[in-house]
């Protein structure tokens, strides 16, 4: 996963719990309340049965919060300190303790304009193309990830193509790419993003995002990138001559703006981060397993209230 550093983060310590991830005991993870808003942890840690957790917590809401929240804390072990992981907003339905991921973070929060229900979406949907899914899915994904991003490279490469396999070609998920270039690490990303961008306008988005990932090693570190970063597009189809007029015009790399600073304000910092209704998962898993569990969930409640 890569970071970056910026004030766009969401801070809720007055309203959130401080949970312990207890994954030792019986090789199940258990929830704990640690910590009831900013009060220090007293005693034992207080024990949330197994699918009560949404429950339990979402009646303990503070007032004023505009969503139950609460605070992971991740111990490997008894012998070990707690270790903050990342914020957390309930989703109505879905139990936190059947979500495997140990650097989580679901956070309540709005990636406007860029986000809207499935349902409520323009025809002139300017994220169709580098969209796959039907648009009417019941659970959208938007990944927010940079092409320079070691991390993303190895989650494009070894866990969507199974993800899109499952959820996005049998209908339930529709994917969605949104560019977060982190230029204090990746000076490169946003010429990169740029190509993807106007590779989009030629109907070559996806063709170009697996190329610039696959070849990442060949232009991450030059100097000059947008030579190399053109043979690529240009080698899944991309016509040359638009591509260049396209980058000249200027227009692809203010949609790169405006793109990493939804993500930004959606709590975003690192790369990939996935909003998937209304929550945000924060890190590429290295297995489809933990991201199966989450889509799952959301799917069976979504298809559930919606039928």
């Amino acid at each position: 996963m890569e970071n970056a550093a910026n004030g766009n983060l969401i801070h809720a310590a007055s309203w959130a719990w401080e949970i312990e991830w207890d994954t030792q005991r019986l090789g199940r993870t258990s929830l704990h309340i640690v910590k009831s808003g900013r009060e220090a942890r007293k005693g034992s840690p207080t024990p949330l049965p197994d699918g009560s957790t949404g429950a339990y917590l979402r009646s303990h809401a503070p007032a004023g919060l505009p969503g139950p929240f609460v605070k992971v804390a991740y111990r490997p072990s008894r012998s070990t300190t707690y270790s903050p992981v990342a914020w957390v907003a309930l989703m109505p339905g879905i139990a936190l303790s059947s979500i495997p991921f140990t650097r989580l973070c679901l956070a309540a929060a709005l990636l406007f304009p860029i986000v809207g229900s499935a349902q409520n979406r323009q025809p002139d949907d300017p994220l169709a193309a580098r969209s796959k899914g039907a648009r009417g899915a019941p659970v959208t994904v938007y990944e927010m990830a940079d092409f320079q991003c070691p991390a993303c490279r190895m989650f494009t490469a070894t866990v969507l193509p199974t993800l899109e396999r499952e959820y996005v070609a049998t209908g339930k998920v529709r994917w969605v790419f949104i560019n977060l270039p982190l230029t204090s690490l990746h000076p490169n990303a946003v010429a990169a993003a740029e190509v993807a961008m106007c590779a989009a306008r030629q109907g070559k988005f996806w063709q170009t995002h697996d190329a610039l990932y696959a070849q990442q090693d060949t232009w991450a570190k030059l100097p000059d990138p947008g030579p190399t970063l053109v043979a690529i597009a240009q080698h899944v189809g991309v016509d040359r001559a638009k591509l260049r007029a396209c980058i000249a015009e200027g227009t692809a790399r203010k949609e790169v703006e405006a793109d990493a600073q939804r993500a930004l304000r959606s709590g975003a910092h690192a790369t990939p981060s996935f909003y998937i209704e209304g929550g945000l998962l924060e890190g590429a898993p290295y297995t489809p397993d933990p991201m199966r569990q989450v889509l799952d969930s959301i799917y069976a409640v979504r298809t559930r209230s919606n039928p």
